[in-house]
Protein backbone atom coordinates (compact mmCIF):
# COMPACT_ATOMS: atom_id res chain seq x y z
CA UNK A 1 0.00 0.00 0.00
CA UNK A 2 2.90 2.37 0.73
CA UNK A 3 4.03 1.99 -2.87
CA UNK A 4 0.64 3.25 -4.09
CA UNK A 5 0.17 5.98 -1.49
CA UNK A 6 0.59 8.85 -3.96
CA UNK A 7 -2.33 7.47 -6.00
CA UNK A 8 -4.51 6.41 -3.04
CA UNK A 9 -4.07 9.38 -0.69
CA UNK A 10 -6.70 11.67 -2.26
CA UNK A 11 -9.45 8.99 -2.48
CA UNK A 12 -8.69 7.92 1.11
CA UNK A 13 -8.87 11.51 2.36
CA UNK A 14 -12.16 11.99 0.50
CA UNK A 15 -13.64 8.82 2.03
CA UNK A 16 -12.53 9.79 5.53
CA UNK A 17 -13.91 13.33 5.16
CA UNK A 18 -17.19 12.03 3.70
CA UNK A 19 -17.57 9.55 6.54
CA UNK A 20 -16.92 12.28 9.14
CA UNK A 21 -19.15 14.89 7.49
CA UNK A 22 -22.06 12.44 7.14
CA UNK A 23 -21.42 11.00 10.60
CA UNK A 24 -21.67 7.64 8.91
CA UNK A 25 -19.57 4.54 8.92
CA UNK A 26 -20.23 1.90 6.29
CA UNK A 27 -21.48 -1.40 7.65
CA UNK A 28 -18.90 -3.12 5.47
CA UNK A 29 -16.13 -1.43 7.45
CA UNK A 30 -17.67 -2.57 10.74
CA UNK A 31 -17.59 -6.22 9.76
CA UNK A 32 -14.44 -8.23 10.25
CA UNK A 33 -13.83 -11.92 9.75
CA UNK A 34 -13.01 -13.60 13.06
CA UNK A 35 -10.34 -16.26 12.98
CA UNK A 36 -9.09 -18.44 15.84
CA UNK A 37 -5.44 -17.91 16.68
CA UNK A 38 -3.57 -20.25 18.98
CA UNK A 39 -2.30 -18.43 22.07
CA UNK A 40 1.03 -20.21 22.17
CA UNK A 41 2.49 -22.67 19.66
CA UNK A 42 3.83 -24.91 22.42
CA UNK A 43 0.35 -25.73 23.79
CA UNK A 44 -2.13 -28.34 22.63
CA UNK A 45 -3.83 -27.17 19.43
CA UNK A 46 -6.71 -29.63 19.96
CA UNK A 47 -8.00 -27.76 23.03
CA UNK A 48 -10.49 -25.03 22.09
CA UNK A 49 -9.59 -22.85 25.11
CA UNK A 50 -6.03 -22.52 23.77
CA UNK A 51 -7.31 -20.26 20.99
CA UNK A 52 -8.33 -16.62 21.04
CA UNK A 53 -10.57 -14.89 18.50
CA UNK A 54 -8.80 -12.39 16.27
CA UNK A 55 -10.56 -10.03 13.91
CA UNK A 56 -9.00 -7.80 11.29
CA UNK A 57 -10.85 -4.65 10.36
CA UNK A 58 -10.33 -3.01 7.00
CA UNK A 59 -7.45 -0.58 6.62
CA UNK A 60 -9.88 2.22 5.80
CA UNK A 61 -11.84 1.67 9.03
CA UNK A 62 -8.60 1.96 11.02
CA UNK A 63 -7.68 5.17 9.14
CA UNK A 64 -11.10 6.66 9.97
CA UNK A 65 -10.74 5.56 13.61
CA UNK A 66 -7.37 7.33 13.81
CA UNK A 67 -8.80 10.48 12.19
CA UNK A 68 -11.69 10.57 14.66
CA UNK A 69 -9.35 10.02 17.63
CA UNK A 70 -7.01 12.76 16.39
CA UNK A 71 -9.79 15.33 15.94
CA UNK A 72 -11.50 14.36 19.19
CA UNK A 73 -8.27 14.74 21.17
CA UNK A 74 -7.56 18.07 19.50
CA UNK A 75 -11.07 19.30 20.38
CA UNK A 76 -10.80 18.11 23.99
CA UNK A 77 -7.39 19.72 24.49
CA UNK A 78 -8.38 23.02 22.81
CA UNK A 79 -11.49 23.27 25.01
CA UNK A 80 -9.80 22.22 28.26
CA UNK A 81 -11.92 19.08 28.41
CA UNK A 82 -9.00 16.66 28.32
CA UNK A 83 -8.93 14.30 31.26
CA UNK A 84 -5.43 14.11 32.75
CA UNK A 85 -5.84 10.49 33.87
CA UNK A 86 -7.25 9.28 30.55
CA UNK A 87 -4.86 7.10 28.55
CA UNK A 88 -6.98 5.91 25.62
CA UNK A 89 -6.15 7.50 22.27
CA UNK A 90 -3.46 9.68 23.82
CA UNK A 91 -0.06 9.96 22.25
CA UNK A 92 2.61 8.40 24.47
CA UNK A 93 0.03 6.68 26.69
CA UNK A 94 -0.86 3.01 26.91
CA UNK A 95 -2.18 0.46 29.35
CA UNK A 96 1.39 0.09 30.60
CA UNK A 97 1.77 3.81 31.35
CA UNK A 98 -1.60 3.76 33.12
CA UNK A 99 -0.51 0.79 35.20
CA UNK A 100 2.78 2.48 36.07
CA UNK A 101 0.91 5.67 37.10
CA UNK A 102 -1.52 3.74 39.29
CA UNK A 103 1.19 1.59 40.81
CA UNK A 104 3.43 4.63 41.40
CA UNK A 105 0.59 6.27 43.33
CA UNK A 106 -0.04 3.08 45.34
CA UNK A 107 3.68 2.85 46.11
CA UNK A 108 3.88 6.48 47.23
CA UNK A 109 0.81 6.10 49.48
CA UNK A 110 2.27 2.93 51.03
CA UNK A 111 5.62 4.62 51.66
CA UNK A 112 3.87 7.65 53.21
CA UNK A 113 1.99 5.26 55.51
CA UNK A 114 5.23 3.51 56.50
CA UNK A 115 4.25 0.20 54.89
CA UNK A 116 6.90 -2.00 53.30
CA UNK A 117 6.94 -2.00 49.50
CA UNK A 118 8.29 -4.75 47.26
CA UNK A 119 8.59 -4.00 43.54
CA UNK A 120 8.44 -6.53 40.72
CA UNK A 121 8.56 -5.21 37.18
CA UNK A 122 8.07 -7.08 33.98
CA UNK A 123 11.02 -6.36 31.73
CA UNK A 124 8.89 -4.83 28.96
CA UNK A 125 7.15 -2.52 31.42
CA UNK A 126 10.46 -1.46 32.93
CA UNK A 127 12.00 -0.79 29.51
CA UNK A 128 8.92 1.19 28.51
CA UNK A 129 9.18 3.27 31.68
CA UNK A 130 12.86 3.95 30.98
CA UNK A 131 12.06 5.01 27.41
CA UNK A 132 9.31 7.36 28.63
CA UNK A 133 11.67 8.87 31.21
CA UNK A 134 14.36 9.44 28.58
CA UNK A 135 11.78 11.00 26.23
CA UNK A 136 10.48 13.22 29.04
CA UNK A 137 13.95 14.54 29.86
CA UNK A 138 14.99 14.95 26.23
CA UNK A 139 11.79 16.85 25.36
CA UNK A 140 12.21 18.83 28.55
Amino acid sequence: MKDCLDVLIIPIINLVNKSLSLVAFSRYMKAAPVQPLIKNHSIDCNVLNNYRPVSNLTVLSKVIERAVAFHLNKYLINNNLDESLKSAYKSGHSTETSLVRVKKNDIMVSIDQGKPVILFFFLSCLLHLIQLTIMHFSLG
